[in-house]
């Protein structure tokens, strides 16, 4: 692997946390956890996602561990070991890291209480041993096979709680279940990139953001049903991206993945309508 791009002053400028406040108080934060650097693409972001509602604080994925490169840290897999280390680079600052941010926005990591991995490749759960008062939710399909395509180092004995989905539709998604009493938060099935992938939906005065993890990487890969790199189940990944794109036709959405710039600029206004206008005018990036 070639060595990387520098990052842009565009990226480098980018900020830590993004907040955007729906109209029942609802507290989306983004959680600009480092960048991410691969055979497949250049620099792209690697967020993480805080919801504050009910008074409870549900963190969705923890990001890359910063000594990730460090010999030993897959040590229960050294295919990954062998597999990241050849295809990936990490930049992830102390400053940077989800505890970090999380006090930025006044929750010390104790105070977490629920903590949903969208699925278990390192850039995802990177700290999840931090997170010990948390209760860990993951999808059926994740876990004990948890590796899809690639594993991630967890902590010994750790074992998540598996969500048994509901066939109650929330938006163009079929399985879904609520993570508040009033159902304005619920985690949904976004099958493919591992077998049990989930997200989170926020849905508030008709309103939607849809927290997507690696279900896709940008807009353009869910309007031409593009997979993301490594996947699953390839099949079932095209129809995830292909209900994402019929979501954003039909609801007014924020599309809100793990690695997609945008994530910035969405979270900053009420989500809207893709228009055709806008949906011709989606490109690769």
């Amino acid at each position: 692997m070639s060595g990387p791009k520098p990052l842009t002053l565009e990226q480098k400028e980018a900020p830590e946390i993004t907040t955007f406040t729906t109209s029942s108080n609802i507290k989306i934060h983004a959680l600009l956890t480092g960048w991410v650097d691969s055979t497949w693409h250049d620099w792209i972001p690697n967020f993480c996602f805080l919801i504050q509602h009910e008074g409870k604080n549900i963190l969705v994925d923890t990001g890359v561990y910063q000594d990730i490169s460090k010999t030993g840290y897959f040590k229960q897999d050294k295919n990954s070991e062998w597999f990241y280390n050849r295809n990936f680079r990490f930049i992830t600052p102390p400053q940077s890291r989800i505890v970090e941010l999380l006090k930025k926005v006044g929750v010390e990591k104790h105070q977490v209480d629920e903590l949903y991995i969208t699925h278990f490749h390192c850039d995802h759960v990177g700290y999840i041993g931090e997170f010990e008062n948390a209760k860990v939710f993951t999808g059926k399909g994740n876990w004990p096979s948890h590796t899809g395509s690639s594993s991630a180092a967890l902590p010994d004995g750790f074992e998540p709680i598996l969500i048994d989905f509901d066939k109650s539709k929330v938006g163009e998604f079929s399985e879904s279940i609520n993570l508040t009493n009033d159902g304005k938060v619920k985690a949904i099935a976004l099958y493919g990139h591992t077998p049990g992938h989930i997200g989170v939906m926020v849905e508030d005065d008709g309103h939607y953001w849809l927290v997507a993890g690696d279900a896709t990487f940008t807009m353009y890969q869910s309007k031409t049903c593009e997979v993301c790199a490594p996947t699953s189940n390839w099949e079932q990944a095209k129809e995830t991206q292909a209900t994402i794109f019929r979501q954003l036709c039909s609801y007014p959405t924020a599309l809100l993945p793990a690695h997609d710039f945008e994530v910035i600029t969405r979270l900053s206004k009420m989500p809207t309508v893709l228009t055709k206008v806008e949906m011709d005018a989606i490109i690769e990036t």
